[in-house]
C-alpha cells in the first residue's frame, strides 16, 4: 500500500470559518476530509471564495485514490451546498496528488471564451426561421436556456424538452383510444427521425430504463451513462434534423464546431504533470498556484520543484 495526499482548489461563496475577535477557525473536518478556507487573512476574509480540500489516503496506485476521493467528495459537498444554500464549484478546479517527493498536478484554470462568427451566411438562416411557422417558439427558448446552463444534467433535460416541443401536440378535447394511438405513433416517427432510434431508445423508450424519466423522477446517473456524451449527440442529431428537415436554403448550421453551447462564464482548460519537489520549499496546491504566471505556465528552478517526464509506479 502506499501513502497518497490529495489537495484540491474549490470555488464558493460559502465561508467556513468561525470569526471573533483575535480568533478564527478557518477549518473543518469530516469524515477524514478538511476543508479550510484559501489565504485567510484578519482584513481580507470577506473577499476569498476559494477553498481548499486536503486529506490522505492508503491505497495502491493514484487512480483508485482519485476514484475514492472523488466519490467521497461527491457525497458531502452538494449536502454542503444545499444546507449553505449556495453553489460550490468543485468539479473543475485544480488538484495536488503527492507519492513520496512527486507530485501529479492536475492544473485546470478558467480561461477567456473563444467567439464564433455570426457573418452573412449565417444571417440568411436567422431570416429563414424567423418565418417557419411549423416551429414553435418554445423550442428556441429551451435551447436559449440549455446553451446558459453548464450542468450536465439540466443540459440533457433541456435536449429533451427541446425534442418534445417539436411533436405534434395533443388535442385540447378528450380523444379516443384509436385516436391517441395515432398520436402516439406520429409522435414517435418524429421523434426518432430527429434523434435516430438508439437516442430515441436509450432517452425515452427502453423500459424502465430510459434516461429522462430515470432522471426527472428517482434515479441520477448510472455509470453505464457515461458511455457516451449524451449532450453532443443529442445536439448534432438536432441541428442535423434542423439542416436537413427545417432550413430551405442552402446555407446551414455548421456541424464541425468544436465545443458548441459556449457561453461567456464557463470555460475551462487545463494541464497535467509531474513535479519532482525539493524539501527546501514547501509545495502545496497554495503556493504552486501562486507560481503560475499569468500566461498559465509553470515558472521553477532546482530549489523548488522541477516537472519531470517520466514517473515509474505511481
Amino acid at each position: 500500500m502506499n501513502k497518497y495526499i490529495i489537495e484540491q482548489e474549490i470555488d464558493s461563496l460559502l465561508k467556513n470559518h468561525y470569526f471573533e475577535w483575535q480568533k478564527s477557525i478557518t477549518s473543518f473536518e469530516f469524515e477524514w476530509i478538511t476543508f479550510s478556507e484559501k489565504n485567510y487573512s484578519y482584513w481580507e476574509w470577506a473577499f476569498w471564495n476559494k477553498w481548499i480540500i486536503n486529506c490522505e489516503l492508503e491505497w495502491e496506485n493514484y487512480k483508485d485514490v482519485l476514484n475514492i476521493y472523488s466519490y467521497k467528495i461527491s457525497k458531502i459537498i452538494p449536502k454542503i451546498s444545499f444546507i449553505g444554500q449556495a453553489y460550490i464549484n468543485y468539479n473543475y478546479w485544480s488538484l495536488l496528488v503527492k507519492k513520496w517527493d512527486i507530485w501529479l498536478f492536475f492544473y485546470r484554470y478558467n480561461n477567456e471564451p473563444v467567439w464564433l462568427n455570426f457573418w452573412k451566411n449565417k444571417q440568411d438562416i436567422l431570416l429563414d426561421l424567423y418565418y417557419n411557422k411549423d416551429i414553435p417558439q418554445e423550442f428556441f427558448s429551451y435551447w436559449y436556456d440549455l446553451i446558459n446552463t453548464t450542468s450536465y444534467t439540466w443540459k440533457i433535460l433541456l435536449l429533451c424538452c427541446s425534442i418534445e416541443s417539436l411533436l405534434p401536440k395533443k388535442h385540447k378535447w378528450k380523444t379516443l383510444n384509436k385516436e391517441q394511438s395515432e398520436h402516439n405513433k406520429e409522435v414517435n416517427k418524429l421523434r426518432k427521425k430527429i434523434i435516430w432510434n438508439d437516442l430515441d431508445n436509450d432517452l425515452f423508450w427502453r423500459d424502465d430504463k430510459w434516461l429522462r424519466h430515470r432522471i426527472i423522477h428517482w434515479e441520477y446517473f448510472s455509470p453505464e451513462d457515461f458511455k457516451k456524451n449524451y449532450v453532443v449527440e443529442i445536439h448534432n442529431r438536432i441541428i442535423d434534423y434542423f439542416n436537413k428537415e427545417i432550413i430551405n436554403i442552402d446555407e446551414k448550421i455548421p456541424l464541425w464546431i468544436i465545443d458548441p453551447q459556449r457561453n461567456l462564464f464557463i470555460n475551462y482548460k487545463g494541464q497535467r504533470c509531474y513535479l519532482k519537489w525539493s524539501k527546501k520549499f514547501e509545495l502545496n496546491i497554495v503556493n504552486l498556484l501562486d507560481n503560475i504566471k499569468q500566461d498559465r505556465i509553470l515558472k521553477f528552478n532546482e530549489d523548488t520543484y522541477k516537472i519531470v517526464s517520466n514517473v515509474d509506479n505511481f
